[in-house]
């Protein structure tokens, strides 16, 4: 896709999802709830699903005292694989506006005007 094409693209998906999409406000973690070791995991997989779908909470696993793993929520791992690539799209699209690849917005005004205008 030219970078022309890609700029548009990402400011169009950008604004879909400022007006559209909320973004997901994960529940803050409860140390005495969302750490578990894995063992306690092991024993009891499907409570601690359970949980993770129903509070929206993640669920950090141990192992011999560390954090080894997380277990999130499917809705709330799509939210934010899809804000971090919404973020990284307007990052690359700053650093080609650094780079004077950009378009002037009136052009742009005038370009999106042209192809409702069909």
């Amino acid at each position: 896709m030219p970078r022309l094409e890609y700029l548009r693209a990402c400011l169009y998906y950008y604004w879909y999802v400022l007006l559209y999409h909320r973004w997901s406000d994960m529940p803050s973690l409860k140390p005495s709830q969302d750490v578990q070791p894995l063992s306690a995991f092991r024993a009891n997989a499907a409570g601690f699903l359970e949980q993770v779908r129903v509070s929206k909470r993640p669920l950090v696993l141990t192992q011999h005292g560390k954090s080894a793993a997380v277990v999130l929520d499917v809705d709330e791992y799509e939210a934010l694989v899809e804000e971090v690539e919404v973020l990284r799209d307007i990052q690359q699209a700053r650093a080609e506006l650094a780079r004077g690849e950009g378009i002037p917005h009136d052009d742009v005004v005038a370009e999106l005007r042209a192809r409702l205008a069909r």
